[in-house]
């Protein structure tokens, strides 16, 4: 097993929460019916981070336990 690279750990941290809050802001216009405050490609670029976040989480685990 590896040590843990902090570095990247904390990259992930900030980004799981700028993704997070961007997944709130689509959830508040979808729910609200306000679809000019997030439109399509907005959300397809979301879809485009959370994948790339999801990829580097996984990458990030299997170095951690490489």
């Amino acid at each position: 097993m590896t040590g843990i690279d902090i570095d990247e750990l904390e990259r992930l941290a900030d980004c799981k929460d700028e993704l997070l809050g961007k997944i709130e802001r689509a959830r508040w216009c979808l729910n609200l019916l306000l679809l000019d405050g997030f439109n399509r490609d907005e959300l397809e670029q979301l879809k485009s981070e959370v994948g790339a976040f999801h990829w580097s989480c996984l990458a990030w685990r299997r170095n951690r336990n490489a």
